[in-house]
């Protein structure tokens, strides 16, 4: 059962009714009581729809999308991260629906409960803009605590003092969420823009106020988006850099045991032909044959060793040594 709160301002003949968490055929009443366009209809009861601003025959009709302050820490999607409020602005009424209340909104409503706010109020136009704002003003938090746990990432990718470890996708996760947050609020400045120019508000101090904070918020949106997208490319260079120095690692072990392959093969070989033992194998019982297959095994290391620093590849090996990056 939906909430309906209503508020009259008697000196203006206006009134204000805010609908929370409305069904279907509720909905559907309200289009056939204020005769509404079938399409804003439609519109209102499209959970996911993005900002948006049009005017049918009296009525501006407006789709905001405000921050929810109870989204979950894994959200990162439109309709997990934000909530709509389909606006109904004529001379006589706002008529505001949403599923789930702000806390602001219900402090709006308690301002205007009573009655020196509700003569003070001069023009319903004003309370629109003023209504806005208090729905914008609830991307603050959001990206400040997004603000925040960037640090956060920064100080734990750079290894400062009480960093632990974490994974890439949290600041993939983050980088998701402030660009639902910058789409909304790009969004929103256009439609809000569009909006106050129908009303012929330009002028106003309360319509520059609200564009004041539009701007703002979409300049730390921007800036948000621009650290986390740079962030993830950083890290992916670190896991690329790790990459590279474990595979330097390998081919300099695999170069280690290549040298020392190229010395003992043919040692090895020499070793095993004399190792048979056959009994009509020559050499087999000559009195020097053991120092001179130790000798020629001696040439043919020296013959090697010469040959491979002739080459540089002793040069080059020693060189990739001193040079390993330390851990």
């Amino acid at each position: 059962m939906a909430q309906k709160h209503q508020i009259y301002f008697p000196h203006l003949d206006f009134t204000w009714i805010d609908i929370v968490d409305p069904g279907k055929d509720e909905i559907l009443n309200l289009a056939r009581d204020f005769d509404w366009h079938e399409t804003t209809t439609e519109d209102c009861l499209e959970p996911e729809h993005l900002p948006k601003y049009e005017i049918i025959a009296q009525t501006h009709f407006l789709i905001v999308r405000f921050a929810d302050e109870k989204a979950p820490n894994n959200a990162d999607t439109l309709f997990e991260l934000t909530r709509k409020v389909a606006i109904f602005f004529t001379e006589r009424h706002l008529i505001t629906v949403h599923r789930s209340d702000l806390s602001s909104i219900e402090s709006l409503r308690r301002d205007f409960q009573d009655e020196h706010n509700i003569t003070e109020m001069e023009d319903p136009k004003l309370f629109l803009l003023r209504f806005l704002t208090t729905l914008y003003e609830s991307f603050d938090k959001a990206i400040e605590k997004s603000l925040d746990q960037l640090d956060v990432y920064e100080a734990k990718i750079f290894g400062t003092e009480g960093s632990s470890n974490f994974s890439l996708q949290h600041i993939y996760h983050l980088k998701r969420v402030s660009s639902v947050y910058r789409r909304v609020i790009k969004l929103g400045l256009e439609s809000t823009s569009k909006l106050i120019s129908d009303l012929n508000y330009k002028s106003q101090p309360e319509s520059q106020d609200l564009k004041d904070i539009l701007a703002k918020l979409g300049f730390y949106a921007d800036e948000l988006l621009e650290s986390t997208t740079s962030l993830v490319s950083l890290c992916l260079s670190m896991e690329s850099q790790k990459i590279n120095e474990a595979s330097q690692k390998t081919n300099d072990v695999m170069r280690l045991l290549t040298v020392f392959s190229v010395f003992f093969l043919p040692l090895n070989f020499l070793a095993s032909i004399y190792g048979m033992n056959f009994e009509y194998m020559p050499e087999l019982r000559w009195h020097y044959g053991y120092p001179m297959i130790l000798v020629a095994m001696f040439f043919i290391a020296s013959s090697i060793l010469l040959g491979m620093r002739y080459k540089g590849w002793l040069t080059g090996l020693r060189r990739a040594k001193d040079h390993k990056p330390k851990e």
